[in-house]
């Protein structure tokens, strides 16, 4: 194996691959977007890029940003590990770091990783200057749009850098050609550099991926109750069809309802148009937790609406055809039935862990779930699941510390556990340990998240990624998901080597 040899690179560390260096060239040249498959080395880009610009302007200092505390510190300790310099020059900056400690930080240290909400207070309050830092790295690139802080940060260092650089770097900039126009010039980006796993110069270094896609239907029962939650849904949305606010009832999207939701008071709507509204969006939850998490999830949300006071919530409980779902929803809970996915599932680790080596990852949306699927996997022979989730509060949910999702991810990687039920948390950034396979327990619309998930496997061996849907909202998530992704590809390849230039103007 041919490994880098630079001055600022350790003996050793770092493969030789000709794709991560063909892009440490370009992007050295220009602000550069670089989009690169979840595991495939962004950072190890970026840690070339850094001991170009620190060997070549000396002086300098570089600043690398990421989105949470965990990944911050993760990006820390591998450029520690990667740098030949001094561990001590290169630190993180979060709000958990006092305020004094941060000024020293910021004057002592060569490369410093932080929050984009730290390192824009500390711009703010005067505690950074950015003029002496030749290198501004931006980590999951996707999220720089709108007013999240790295579009200021971004815009300050662009304008007071003495010899600016920008590097962002993501997974996936998403499918729409606006908000990836928005991402370059916010970052002030002139070149797009694009490798995915099928480019003749990467697919050297990556393993076969199979894909899965696992219709799961409902039972009778199931299916009815089902049926009936759509039904009211459909019903309020032929009402507000009726009072002339939305087009074709059957085509309105849950973004259209929550965007008159919101505009109510602007488009002067009567209280009962802006009721049926609210009713249609509760019914859609109520649905979508039907269909896609199951009858703890549905009945919890039916309670959560007995408690709530308003119009809405009242007009949804009054329904014949709600009243009916849930109480075939309670008649099933009391049998057993939980979600048809379960069974699959635990059919598919029954399978899995024939091979004591195997490691898996099940990706879902709530939280409520994984603690469930974790209780369920629990009592199968041979697995041992943990739940990963993230720091908010969520209802009862307190949510894990930091220190308790890196020594999950620990244990996890040295073994003690071989299943990881995990919410969004799992998808982006965090040094989750490469899997056999990666399960999507429910469907996500997101093309980003689509890839992050299953960017887990198949990095330096065989992968699986097998996703779990059932009919109706999930399947019209399946196409979503996959158009946009296509789309997505239309957008940034070219013919030629999957890369393109976006000169911007």
């Amino acid at each position: 194996m041919k490994y880098v040899s630079h001055p600022l690179i350790r003996p050793k560390t770092i493969e030789a691959r000709l794709y991560q260096e063909v892009a440490m060239v370009k992007a050295s040249k220009e602000n550069s977007l670089v989009i690169l498959p979840t595991g495939m080395g962004k950072t190890v880009i970026a840690s070339l890029l850094i001991a170009y610009r620190l060997s070549k302007l000396q002086w300098s200092k570089i600043l690398f940003l990421a989105p949470t505390r965990p990944l911050v510190n993760q990006h820390v300790s591998e450029l520690r590990r990667i740098l030949n310099t001094d561990p001590n020059n290169i630190s993180p900056i979060t709000s958990a770091i006092k305020k004094d400690l941060r000024a020293e930080i910021w004057n002592k240290c060569k490369v410093i990783v932080g929050t984009p909400q730290a390192v824009e207070s500390d711009l703010s309050k005067g505690t950074l200057d950015l003029r002496s830092f030749s290198l501004l790295i931006v980590d999951e690139a996707h999220r720089a749009v709108g007013n999240y802080p790295y579009v200021l940060i971004a815009s300050i260092y662009q304008r007071t850098s003495v010899n600016p650089l920008i590097l962002a770097l993501t997974a996936s900039p998403g499918a729409n050609a606006e908000k990836l126009s928005e991402i370059c010039s916010n970052l002030s980006i002139k070149n797009i550099i694009m490798m995915d796993r099928d480019n003749p110069v990467v697919a050297p270094y990556v393993s076969p991926l199979k894909f899965e896609y696992v219709k799961v239907p409902y039972p009778k029962a199931y299916s009815k109750a089902v049926n009936l939650v759509e039904e009211e849904y459909k019903n309020n949305l032929k009402y507000l069809h009726a009072y002339g606010v939305t087009g074709d009832y059957l085509d309105v999207k849950i973004s259209k309802l929550i965007e008159l939701q919101q505009k109510a008071n602007v488009l002067n709507l009567s209280g009962i148009v802006t009721i049926r509204i609210s009713a249609a969006i509760k019914l859609y939850h109520m649905r979508l937790l039907l269909e896609t998490q199951g009858i703890p999830q549905f009945l919890s949300y039916v309670d959560k609406l007995g408690r709530d006071s308003t119009k809405s919530s009242k007009l949804i409980l009054s329904s014949r055809k709600v009243k009916l779902a849930v109480s075939i929803s309670k008649t099933l809970r009391k049998s057993g039935v939980i979600h048809p996915k379960l069974s699959k599932l635990i059919d598919l680790v029954y399978s899995l862990i024939k091979d004591h080596s195997s490691k898996m990852i099940v990706f879902s949306n709530y939280r409520d779930t994984v603690e469930l699927i974790v209780n369920i996997l629990s009592s199968v022979p041979g697995c041992k699941p943990v739940k990963l989730i993230g720091q908010g509060r969520r209802g009862k949910s307190p949510g894990m510390s930091q220190k308790e999702q890196v020594k999950v991810l620990r244990e996890f990687s040295n073994g003690l556990y071989n299943t990881l039920v995990s919410t969004s948390i799992g998808e982006e950034g965090l040094d989750i340990p490469e899997v056999d396979l990666v399960v999507f327990y429910d469907v996500v619309p997101s093309e980003i998240r689509s890839i992050q998930r299953r960017g887990r496997t198949a990095r330096s061996k065989p992968g699986k990624v097998i996703v779990f849907y059932s009919p109706g909202i999930e399947e019209a998530y399946l196409n979503i998901s996959s158009t946009r992704e296509q789309k997505m590809r239309k957008i940034l390849k070219t013919s030629k080597a999957g890369k393109i230039q976006l000169k911007l103007v």
